[in-house]
């Protein structure tokens, strides 16, 4: 089916021509992403996708590829490259937001780190420290160990404990820090 015919055929509602369309151009949409933007999570890939396809349809429907001179795909992909842009900017909106958090964590990183090096802590303060870790349990205790005790950076951190990724483990620690703050106020 010409462009012509598969824009006309998607003015008329026919779901057959959507549904093909759709399943065609998705696997080299979803490689090309992973290729060239290096995203590796399928969901974050299918929602590009999805968010797309859905305004490539509706531009159709609404006339605006009447005239197109590039391909169906082409212009597909066009509109691909700014959906990515959006994505990366609220991932990093998102990641603005944890660093704000990691800023207010700076003075802890001090007294954690100082607590086990023996420097600027007293005695009861660490072995209070001490207790309230361990009485956490894992994966917290696993995870604030790993950032502050042997500097693993959040990917290192991500990778050894199993999260999916390095903000699902930054995440995490900042709760456990929350979680760490509560026990110490006891």
């Amino acid at each position: 089916m010409d462009k012509k015919a598969t824009i006309q055929s998607i003015q008329n509602q026919d779901e057959r021509v959507v549904q093909r369309i759709y399943g065609e151009f998705k696997p080299k949409f979803v490689n090309w992403l992973k290729g060239k933007y290096k995203i590796g999570e399928q969901e974050a890939c299918s929602e590009i996708y999805q968010r797309s396809f859905t305004i490539l349809y509706f531009n159709i429907k609404r006339g605006k590829l009447d005239n197109l001179e590039a391909s169906i795909e082409t212009y597909l992909f066009g509109i691909g490259k700014m959906i990515v842009r959006e994505w990366w900017r609220e991932r990093d909106q998102e990641n603005r937001s944890l660093d704000i958090n990691d800023n207010d964590e700076l003075d802890q990183v001090d007294v954690l780190s100082n607590a086990f090096n023996g420097n600027e802590i007293d005695d009861d303060r660490r072995r209070k420290l001490a207790q309230a870790i361990q009485a956490m349990g894992d994966p917290c205790k696993t995870i604030l160990t790993l950032f502050y005790w042997e500097r693993n950076s959040m990917e290192a951190i991500a990778a050894k404990t199993g999260y999916k990724n390095e903000q699902g483990a930054k995440k995490k620690k900042y709760l456990c820090l929350e979680k760490l703050k509560k026990q110490m106020l006891k």
